[in-house]
């Protein structure tokens, strides 16, 4: 995933799928005033739907 032509995240780097929640969190590292221990990938949860990822993303926007 790039954001502002900065990668975040890539499943071939990696050598894996992101866990549910780490590309949001990653992201919202991005925002002024982010710490970086907000950069920790989140523990391993279970499978999330498209509808979940979404709802977690717009979340990231409203705060």
């Amino acid at each position: 995933m790039v954001v502002d032509r900065r990668l975040i995240f890539s499943k071939a780097k990696a050598g894996r799928f992101p866990v549910e929640g780490e590309v949001e969190d990653l992201f919202a590292t991005l925002k002024p005033g982010a710490k970086p221990s907000d950069a920790e990938p989140p523990k391993q949860q279970g499978s999330g739907g498209r509808a979940g990822v979404l709802g977690r993303l717009t979340d990231k926007f409203r705060n």
